[in-house]
């Protein structure tokens, strides 16, 4: 039974999803946080660096963000002017946030985008005649709005009313943001998204979470409320666990929290995998454990490869890491069995809600992978670490 177990662990939100016998990703939240991913503020572009195509612009009092610009961007923004961006990614150690001005709503099947008249689709929704309904669906709203919709993964089981009921309730909030620019002043927020936690209740698919359980009562009136879980997901449920047994201990919570922290996960077939993280990548080794060298044989040695590539999709997921990720699995001979391990680690990845992909085997056996980055991994969440000056 997939459960989402949500309760809190030294002054912060600790997250989890529960597939019936295992902890699959853990979220660890500031309550408050100074900035929230999705959040709009009206700030003021404090410096233009024309070398970097990027702006820094001030969002709170001493909070600069990092703005990426295009050409023409470069030539009409200006220090000191002010205007609205969206927060898309945290600050990651020595990297400031970064910001859009782009500016998008996420819903449950839609996203609203601001600098577009079209309807882009999730590339997950794959049959021909549902992603042409979809957009057909969706141009009146977007033509009339001036606006343009990317098309989440969910709209595909979605009714039709369901899909348009967002498109026009997004359409509203976003002419209230627009109205607000006019009026309030700089390092305001416009628009205050929801916290990590309430999303992945609002992102899972219809029929993934059957469950939401928390040992936090105001928690979970919050989500008895009306935009609590009948919004967010109506076809889930919703208890408030009681029992004098912590929740934390009954789901084994801090172990899975040690497991995710830990540097060695170790393999069913003797092997193991080292995790390192460094400034620029995450670089993970595949071992052996007491099987040596090439007295393997070649099967062996893709059998031991093929279950490292599964548990390295889950501990991705697990440990929230992203950006760019190097795996050195077991050196393998033939050709037939590089393949057969890339398209087993590229189908392992395609089950990632967050974006993964493979994108190549090197010269040297290194096998390249990308995640999406956006927020923290779980060892930065969990240990506090924010960004150094």
């Amino acid at each position: 039974m997939s459960k989402y177990l949500i309760t809190r662990k030294e002054g912060r939100i600790l997250a989890a999803s529960w597939d019936g016998s295992h902890v699959t990703e853990l979220l660890f939240e500031e309550e408050a946080p100074s900035l929230r991913i999705g959040d709009i503020y009206l700030g003021r572009v404090k410096d233009v660096i024309k070398n970097l195509q990027a702006a820094f612009v001030e969002v709170k009092p001493g909070i600069l963000c990092f703005l990426p610009m295009n050409q023409e961007e470069l030539k009409t923004i200006h220090a000191g002017d002010i205007l609205p961006v969206v927060v898309e990614k945290e600050a990651q150690k020595t990297k400031d946030p970064v910001v859009s001005r782009r500016l998008s709503l996420a819903g449950r099947t839609l996203v609203l985008v601001s600098d577009r008249k079209r309807t882009a689709l999730s590339s997950r929704i794959l049959h021909p005649d549902r992603r042409e309904a979809l957009k057909n669906l969706l141009q009146n709203v977007s033509e009339r709005e001036d606006i343009g919709f990317i098309v989440r993964t969910n709209a595909e089981t979605a009714e039709p009313e369901e899909i348009l009921a967002e498109a026009e309730q997004l359409s509203a909030v976003y002419k209230e943001i627009l109205e607000k620019v006019h009026h309030r002043t700089v390092f305001s927020c416009l628009y205050e998204s929801l916290p990590a936690w309430k999303e992945v209740i609002r992102d899972a698919a219809r029929d993934d979470l059957e469950e939401v359980v928390t040992d936090q009562p105001d928690l979970w009136e919050d989500l008895s409320g009306p935009e609590g879980i009948k919004k967010l997901a109506p076809q889930t449920g919703l208890r408030l666990y009681r029992d004098s047994y912590p929740l934390e201990k009954l789901y084994r919570l801090d172990h899975f929290l040690e497991k995710a922290l830990s540097r060695y996960v170790w393999l069913k077939s003797g092997g193991s995998l080292v995790i390192d993280y460094t400034e620029a990548m995450t670089v993970i080794d595949v071992n052996t454990g007491k099987y040596e060298g090439r007295k393997q044989k070649e099967g062996t040695l893709l059998l031991t490869n093929l279950e490292a590539a599964r548990e390295i999709a889950f501990q991705l997921r697990l440990r929230n890491l992203s950006g760019m990720i190097l795996v050195d699995f077991i050196d393998m001979e033939q050709q037939e069995s590089k393949d057969t391990l890339l398209e087993t680690f590229s189908r392992e990845l395609a089950g990632d809600p967050c974006h993964a992909r493979v994108v190549d085997m090197t010269a040297l056996g290194i096998v390249e992978v990308t995640r999406k980055k956006v927020r923290k991994p779980l060892h930065e969440q969990l240990r506090g670490e924010t960004k150094k000056e």
